[in-house]
């Protein structure tokens, strides 16, 4: 019965793809609809085939395996309708939505777009800074994370987005035509560096791969489509460079705690140790820490399980308590400095269902399907992912626009996040997808009333 779920689920996942090709339309593979399927599936069909071959995998994420296992077929049933209904949404909003055309040439002037890209990118960098260089970034379990920080330092690290804001508009400035001569020294010089060394210093491996990208989906639609070789290649050098290094990066921070972090003259340091870590790993620790992190990654079908399995039995559904801090999670820190308290209150089950008393191995997530299965159950996984197909199509048809590069700039910042929705808490990903909106909207809204004032001649032409 698994496996025919499996199928099942491998078929639902295709529709896309064999859809684009009966109707013989032009396969856009950054649209979100492709990546999201597939990596669906990964997440709970992949993970279930390697849980068949491999069943004491789940001796690492539960003390309690067979509970799991006991749940594995009704969960991949509750995957697949979740899958369904995404493209239910996807799809079936698009009769609703105006039609895609292609933008009317933009008014933004690549030179103020750049100019504003670099204030913001400035700007950012200050919020950011001193989460970086106390180290805070580095503690992974999230609500400890969110007690450590002092309330003012939370909400001004918010405006730390303004980075990413500024690199990714530099970028579609610097793609743009005709693009300041200035632009390139500054962009490769000053901008990448330092957002590649902030953003690694996070320890993040999602947010190095959306620093990566960034400037692929850009040049996908500003300049020429990618083929899935280029994808390919990509992917494998992140896979084989980058989480190796992260990898390093966090058994380095490990060790020293937050004395790694104590003066900024420690970071080069603390760089050449990682260096040093990463091309003394074995062969063994090497692929534990490319290939185990990616197996690790993927654990869908494991947390849907523990949440099919336990609920409503160990814990009442939520009833879209959860879902509430969508909205919450927004009002700033400094103004309700018990917030993260108060969130933990409703995430305190959630080790429980794992089998574990507290939150000490890390944030634990769900997986978005599984956050909707506890408010609301079957239905709640239904509609909520339905909706997440409609607010996903929306996207794709206000933003994916190649003839405008402020549109695509905004696309290009959240592709990943939501491509990646999936395996993260809904207040999580609507509440940073919105923040990242609305500082882009302003930082191309600013760049837009400029660039009239800059050349009102070509404006009025």
């Amino acid at each position: 019965m698994i496996i025919v779920w499996v199928l099942a689920l491998a078929a639902v996942a295709a529709v896309p793809w064999v859809r684009a090709v009966r109707r013989g339309e032009p396969l856009d593979v950054l649209e979100l609809v492709y990546p999201f399927s597939i990596l669906y599936f990964l997440e709970y069909g992949g993970r279930m085939i390697w849980l068949l071959l491999r069943p004491e995998t789940l001796a690492a994420q539960t003390p309690h395996p067979s509970v799991i296992l006991a749940a594995l077929a009704p969960t991949l049933a509750v995957a697949a309708g979740g899958l369904a209904a995404y493209l239910g949404g996807y799809y079936g909003v698009g009769r609703w939505l105006p039609t895609q055309h292609r933008a009317s040439p933009s008014p933004l002037s690549p030179a103020v777009l750049a100019s504003v890209a670099i204030t913001a990118f400035t700007l950012g960098v200050a919020a950011r800074t001193p989460m970086l260089l106390r180290g805070w970034y580095m503690n992974f379990a999230a609500v400890s994370f969110a007690r450590e920080v002092p309330p003012a330092v939370h909400s001004l690290g918010y405006l730390g987005a303004l980075t990413t804001v500024g690199y990714a508009l530099a970028v579609i400035a610097f793609l743009s035509s005709p693009r300041p001569r200035w632009l390139g020294w500054v962009l490769f010089g000053v901008i990448v560096p330092l957002e590649t060394l902030s953003t690694f210093l996070t320890g993040s491996k999602f947010a190095f791969l959306n620093l990566i990208l960034i400037p692929l989906v850009a040049v996908h639609y500003l300049r020429r489509a990618l083929r899935l070789r280029t994808l390919a290649i990509v992917t494998a050098a992140f896979l084989l460079v980058v989480v190796p290094l992260i990898a390093a990066y966090r058994g380095v921070v490990a060790v020293d705690g937050p004395k790694a972090f104590a003066a900024p003259e420690s970071i080069p340091t603390l760089l050449g140790r990682v260096v040093s870590r990463f091309f003394t790993l074995s062969p063994g620790a090497y692929a534990d820490a490319t290939m185990g992190v990616v197996v690790s990654r993927f654990i869908g079908i494991d947390a849907l399980a523990s949440v099919v399995g336990a609920i409503p039995v160990l814990t009442p559904y939520l009833g879209g308590e959860s879902l509430l801090w969508a909205a919450k999670i927004l009002v700033p820190t400094v103004v309700w400095p018990e917030k993260y308290d108060a969130l933990q209150e409703i995430l305190r089950p959630i080790p429980l269902l794992f089998g574990f008393s507290d939150f000490s191995r890390g944030g634990l997530s769900i997986t978005l399907p599984g956050e909707f299965y506890w408010n609301f159950g079957l239905p709640g996984v239904l509609v909520g992912m339905g909706l997440v197909g409609v607010l996903q199509a929306t996207l794709v048809r206000l933003l994916r626009q190649r003839g405008d590069p402020g549109r695509i700039g905004a696309y290009a910042l959240v592709w990943v996040w939501v491509v990646l929705s999936f395996e993260g808490w809904f207040y999580v990903v609507f509440s940073n997808v919105l923040r990242i909106l609305v500082l882009a909207a302003a930082v191309v809204w600013l760049a837009a009333r400029l660039s009239v004032y800059r050349e009102p001649a070509e404006a009025r032409a």
